[in-house]
């Protein structure tokens, strides 16, 4: 068998220009944030020999789980017949930045009861990072049956894995749909600028003391840990272009912060994401948010890293915060090993093995509907943790080790399924 390698490059690269190119061309898997290698999918679907014909590409596993493969899942589950799913794991080629992921298909629809002429029923996948053995190909008792359940994320589960999956999503409500609102950290477009140290945050004040009203603190995605955050002594410039009734920052009123932007004017007029002047940051509706209580995230982790705070913070564009109702509830909830499970198996990863938690893939993640006697015990446990600061570590995992308890008693799940995925 042949395996083609498709070209990966970013619809968004350049402007956007492969994806004006393809936009109108009649591609159903076309996503406006995708890659190009989703549309050789669909192309090379189109070549095969009726019921006869094979496809097996080589590429990245992000369509897989990505918001932006949506079309391409739902297309080739609905057109083809995927016969053999291989996740290759972190670290198989050398220079490769990406997770790699081989895909073969079988022209067209088959059920599950016909089977291939070696005796397979169609539809087997594996993934070498779950192996202890990683010799290749895999052996024949590794491959365990895959479904491809349309634009859902496609996931490579045991049995075992695939019901504390399903009762998770039957029992959970999507997140997005409690009384919450999910919003990106600040874009500046040049953080070099806006993004200043304590020195410099000084500086300014010493030099005019109204320079205090625009200078806020910030985090960095990498500040925003497990539920602490550790500020880093940084700040935002906020010259922002006006939310609700307030105004936009008219620099003019701030002569020390303007004389320091001033020293990277340049640059400032180029970048897209300015305001209504170079010196204004772009629109942030949400502004007055990060002034309430809320939890923030990183886009990127290994593991679930919310924290919960009560002050006027923001944060850069790698991180996310949520404000609304039963924060800390959800805190807890969010940060246990049930969910780090359900996200890993259900949401594009880096090709530094980092899960990627985007706002799109928070919002499905499924919460129990507790009790309001439950949500109480979830929000005690997380102020035991909260109130531990980073001090003793074996009094944080005892709580952690019972909350993780207390959410698996939330979905209907009992120590030997949770144990069963690594999370009891």
């Amino acid at each position: 068998m042949v395996i083609g390698n498709p070209p990966y490059i970013q619809l968004q690269k350049d402007g956007g220009r492969l994806g004006r190119r393809y936009r109108d061309a009649g591609f159903a898997t076309y996503a406006r944030t995708g890659d190009v290698y989703q549309l050789f999918y669909e192309k090379g679907g189109l070549l095969l020999t009726p019921q006869r014909g094979i496809l097996a590409y080589i590429t990245s596993n992000s369509w897989l789980k990505a918001e932006y493969g949506r079309a391409t899942r739902g297309y080739l589950a609905e057109r083809h017949t995927p016969r053999r799913l291989l996740e290759m794991g972190q670290d198989v080629f050398e220079r490769a930045i990406v997770d790699s992921v081989i895909v073969v298909l079988s022209a067209g629809r088959r059920e599950e009861s016909q089977s291939d002429s070696d005796g397979a029923a169609p539809g087997y996948g594996v993934d070498l990072d779950r192996l202890d053995d990683r010799a290749f190909p895999p052996a024949a008792h590794w491959w365990s049956e895959f479904r491809a359940p349309g634009e859902r994320p496609w996931r490579l589960l045991t049995p075992a894995e695939q019901t504390v999956m399903d009762t998770m999503e039957r029992v959970g409500t999507p997140l997005r749909d409690w009384d919450v609102s999910i919003y990106r950290g600040v874009t500046t477009g040049l953080n070099a600028a806006f993004i200043i140290d304590d020195d410099t945050r000084q500086e300014l004040i010493a030099a005019d003391p109204k320079s205090a009203e625009i200078i806020k603190p910030v985090l960095r995605g990498r500040d925003i840990r497990r539920w602490h955050l550790r500020w880093a002594n940084r700040y935002l410039v906020d010259t922002h272009n006006g939310y609700g009734k307030t105004p936009a920052v008219d620099i003019n009123d701030y002569p020390a912060v303007k004389a320091y932007l001033d020293g990277h004017y340049a640059a400032l007029a180029k970048r897209q994401d300015k305001g209504r002047t170079p010196y204004n940051l772009r629109n942030c509706t949400y502004h007055q948010e990060f002034a309430k209580e809320k939890l923030f995230w990183a886009d990127m982790a290994k593991e679930g890293r919310f924290a919960w705070s009560d002050a006027e913070m923001f944060s850069n564009n790698k991180g996310y915060i949520m404000t609304g109702q039963s924060l800390k509830y959800l805190c807890g909830v969010l940060n246990s090993r049930l969910i780090t499970w359900y996200v890993q198996n259900t949401a594009a990863t880096t090709g530094m093995g980092l899960t990627e938690w985007t706002m799109v893939m928070v919002e499905r993640i499924p919460i129990p509907r507790a009790t309001a006697t439950q949500r109480r015990r979830v929000a005690g446990l997380v102020d035991g943790i909260l109130g531990s600061g980073d001090g003793d570590g074996d009094v944080v995992a005892e709580l952690e080790g019972e909350l993780d308890v207390v959410v698996g008693g939330l979905y209907g799940l009992g120590g030997d399924a949770l144990r069963g995925i690594g999370a009891g």
